[in-house]
């Protein structure tokens, strides 16, 4: 019987692969649950007097301002973009200056919006 040792390499290489990516995914749960608990409170505390922050509203405080649900529930949305629209400036908005540390737990937090819905 002969085996072929590239295939026993490929097969191995394999299974270690999936495992390392199941224990980062696992690790990333963890993460990105606490990053997303940690902006919820952000956007409680420094959003909603004019955005509806809660998962399902359908009217924001300030009529004029979106939700974070129809933030989320854009197909184009992703979380990448979710960073950059909280690093940009907007002529409607007041000169909020969101903390850096902050970006990435809002964006997690709407994320977890769209998952949720």
């Amino acid at each position: 019987m002969r085996v072929d040792a590239g295939k026993i390499f490929v097969t191995v290489g394999a299974g270690a692969a999936t495992m390392a990516i199941a224990a980062c995914a696992t690790d990333g749960g963890d993460d990105a649950v606490s990053a997303a608990e940690r902006g919820r409170t952000v956007a409680e505390a420094s959003c909603a007097e004019c955005h509806a922050v809660a998962g399902g509203a359908a009217l924001s405080p300030n009529a004029n301002a979106p939700t974070f649900q129809s933030f989320a529930d854009r197909p184009d949305m992703t979380r990448t973009a979710l960073a950059i629209l909280l690093r940009t400036p907007h002529r409607s908005m007041p000169n909020l200056i969101v903390p850096a540390e902050d970006v990435d737990d809002l964006a997690a937090y709407l994320a977890s919006l769209r998952a949720a819905g």
